[in-house]
């Protein structure tokens, strides 16, 4: 399910077949991504395959991702910047051969320590196509992501 984060008002559904899987399911939403929406996406979707599709729909509508990556990934750095956030290539690679890579996908990843009062902390690692930090302080997208679990 596609949720709004503000009211948690769906956007958009799918309902699969016994045995369809959740990663499935939510392929084919994005077809459904709104225009300039931010799509925020949790570690399931972490990785290069995932972020290129998100990143084919997000372009086709002018829509951003914000996703959890998964830690054991490897990204090439490409620059760091000022506001402690890095550009990062990301390997998409072939499904059952990941020596081959397809393509790369540059990115923008923020690492930030998070905590919650009686909960052990821990490091966020977030993907996200929106490049510039004047535009989208690396702050503010990390409070939008874990405002998102608010709501879970």
């Amino acid at each position: 399910m596609l949720l709004e984060v503000g009211l948690h008002n769906p956007v958009a559904a799918a309902i699969g077949y016994q045995g369809q899987s959740e990663w499935e399911l939510t392929l084919s939403l994005l077809a459904r991504l709104p225009k300039q929406a931010l799509l925020l996406a949790n570690r399931l979707y972490g990785c290069g395959a995932f972020a290129w599709q998100a990143w084919q729909a997000c372009q086709r509508v002018g829509s951003h991702f914000l996703i959890r990556a998964r830690q054991n990934l490897q990204a090439q750095l490409v620059r760091r910047l000022k506001d402690g956030s890095r550009w990062v290539r990301v390997p998409v690679r072939q499904k059952g051969k990941p020596r081959v890579i397809l393509h790369w996908l540059t990115l923008r990843e923020i690492r930030v320590r998070v905590g919650r009062k009686g909960f052990r902390s821990c490091e966020l690692r977030l993907w996200t196509t929106l490049l510039e930090p004047k535009t989208a302080p690396a702050l503010e997208l990390v409070e939008l992501y874990t405002k998102r679990w608010e709501h879970e």
